[in-house]
């Protein structure tokens, strides 16, 4: 009797053994290295963002001046350093005459002894004395101030002596009590304090108004050199 087998069952072991085959790995080296290739220069383009070219202009206002603080400086302000400030003013020159040596001859006279032998009279002496006349200077001229402010001092305790003034400035304070001579190392009051001229130590505003610290506030005048 011959011998029957399907076609389907001879194609599937076929199969079968060529899938075997191709999934062995395969022999180390036996395989070329892969090359890389360059990218192309098409594969790149410009890319256009208009948000950074494009778009409303904005305008910055300028700073609020309510938003100041105490210490800045004006655009005109004039940095001092402390002690190299040099006076606007100029005194009058005076020529202050020396002493003189004036010559005065004074003449004395004796009178004659008599004596009982023989008369005998004594020469006149004369001295010549030498008197200095003190010349008296004239008084100094007074310092004029260039300014004059009225207003209110505060004070606090900083140490320092705050006018809206270039550091440096001499000035004069006076008020009910008594005056006191400084120079401005700090910048103050706040421009929108009404009436606010001068910031004092506590003592010189003591000293200045006669008042305690409590009472915050006195007028004074100030006399700007």
């Amino acid at each position: 009797m011959p011998s029957v087998r399907r076609k389907s069952l001879v194609a599937g072991a076929v199969l079968t053994a060529a899938l075997a085959l191709g999934a062995l790995p395969e022999a180390v080296g036996s395989s070329s290295p892969t090359t890389l290739n360059p990218i192309p220069a098409g594969a790149f383009q410009s890319v256009h963002l208009s948000v950074l070219s494009e778009g409303p202009i904005v305008t910055v206002n300028p700073p609020d001046p309510m938003a100041e603080s105490a210490s800045h400086l004006e655009p005109a302000a004039i940095l001092i350093e402390p002690g190299s400030m040099e006076s606007g003013l100029t005194r009058p020159t005076v020529t202050q005459t020396q002493s003189a040596a004036i010559a005065v001859r004074i003449t004395v006279s004796k009178p004659a002894v008599a004596v009982a032998s023989r008369p005998s009279v004594k020469p006149v002496v004369k001295r010549i004395v030498k008197a200095t006349i003190p010349v008296k200077k004239p008084a100094a001229s007074p310092r004029v101030a260039r300014q004059v402010l009225h207003g209110l001092a505060s004070w606090y305790d900083n140490g320092t002596t705050a006018m809206r003034l270039p550091r440096g400035t001499h000035i004069r304070i006076c008020g009910e009590r008594s005056c006191v001579n400084r120079v401005v190392t700090d910048w103050g009051p706040a421009s929108w304090l009404p009436g606010r001229v001068v910031d004092l130590m506590p003592s010189d505003f003591v000293a200045v108004t006669g008042l305690q610290l409590g009472a915050g506030l006195a007028n004074v005048t100030v006399y700007i050199y």
